[in-house]
């Protein structure tokens, strides 16, 4: 078999040169793509016959830019600039007070249903972690087939936790499974940052008002302007951060002025302690201490609907030896379908055999 050509690079700030985290990297009028890693790298399979066509790349607050693809297949690593683009807060007629701030966020709460896609769908997602201690890393990747019964159209915490439901089909890792712990798959992890399903934090509109919230900016992002509003919890606590022994929450929300819609979410979380098994568990026989974890959503859209394109969790904290470790954690949508063909249960627990052929022969990098 022909070997696909690769692009890779790096996208950066056109006057910092600093890496741009999480920016969209397409095939245009295809669905081939991935999005850059916390540091600006990204690496992007060319499927045969797309030699011609260009790579589209965009990143919330910056311009686009585009390429021809067979100007720079024989470039070993590509240096994509992106000049910023932000506008003074009056030229979209919006006043950063509190009042006008927790009127749109309650605009997006309210518009989830509305903004975002209804079930029954299917999905399936390419997910991957890796677990560093000193210099031993642990490395999972694999492919998960993923339903929701009703989508966005309820979003709830328990409804999100009944309708949604998945399995592992694929999985390749670096180190074999001896007992439960090690076996523990992190998928359900990454599905609570997805706050818009969950209805819950900042886009509780029963919680909102107990944080605080500013206006940082306002950005470009494909000729649309969005708002960049930030926001901290006043008092933390489980109710508000899902998190027992919570000590700090802030985060970023990004929103579409047309209609009010979410494309992107941040939060930062401190705690003194987490439950390994669940952050929520309110116990203080764990395995984890001193943590911080940074999560990012980024919401793709179909058919002018929106939904959970990647989620991402970059995780810290100190093990009972004290030995301080790195937790990364991801999963890129590849597929999404109307299906009322639903999934039972969740698989908490994976010790599934390499497939060779799968993972050498028929496994395509995700698309946006």
């Amino acid at each position: 078999m022909a070997q696909q050509p690769v692009i890779k690079g790096r996208i950066v700030d056109s006057s910092t040169q600093k890496g741009i985290p999480y920016t969209n990297i397409g095939i245009e009028g295809t669905f081939f793509g991935t999005a850059s890693d916390s540091t600006g790298a990204f690496q992007l399979k060319i499927p045969e016959g797309n030699e011609g066509r260009k790579i589209l790349v965009s990143a919330v607050g910056y311009g686009n830019a585009s390429y021809v693809i067979k100007d720079i297949l024989d470039k070993k690593y590509l240096l994509i600039p992106l000049k910023e683009q932000t506008y003074s807060i009056k030229a979209v007629d919006v006043s950063a007070t509190s009042k006008v701030l927790f009127r749109i966020v309650k605009n997006v709460i309210e518009k989830i249903p509305e903004n975002f896609v209804s079930g029954p769908l299917r999905m399936e997602w390419y997910y991957q972690e890796s677990e560093k201690i000193d210099s031993t890393e642990n490395r999972l990747d694999a492919v998960i087939l993923y339903s929701d019964k009703t989508g966005y159209s309820k979003p709830s915490i328990l409804g999100a936790f009944k309708d949604r439901n998945y399995y592992y089909e694929h999985v390749r890792k670096n180190f074999k499974i001896y007992s439960f712990p090690s076996g523990q798959t992190g998928f359900d992890g990454l599905l609570d940052m997805d706050l818009a399903r969950t209805y819950s934090s900042v886009f509780n509109e029963n919680l909102l008002e107990d944080f605080d919230l500013h206006l940082d900016n306002t950005v470009l992002y494909n000729g649309d302007y969005v708002w960049v509003i930030s926001y901290k919890l006043l008092k933390p606590d489980l109710a508000h951060s899902g998190d027992f022994f919570v000590k700090k929450l802030e985060g970023k929300m990004y929103v579409e002025k047309r209609n009010f819609a979410l494309i992107r979410n941040e939060c930062e979380i401190y705690s003194d302690w987490n439950n390994s098994q669940n952050r929520s568990l309110g116990t203080k026989l764990v395995s984890k201490k001193d943590v911080r974890y940074h999560f990012i959503a980024l919401y793709s859209e179909l058919f002018g609907l929106k939904y959970i394109g990647s989620l991402s969790c970059d995780e810290s904290y100190t093990n009972p030896e004290g030995k301080r470790v790195s937790f990364y954690s991801s999963a890129k949508a590849m597929r999404i379908w109307r299906s009322s063909d639903m999934i039972v249960g969740r698989q908490y627990y994976e010790n599934i055999p390499y497939d060779r052929k799968f993972w050498e022969d028929e496994f395509r990098e995700p698309g946006l």
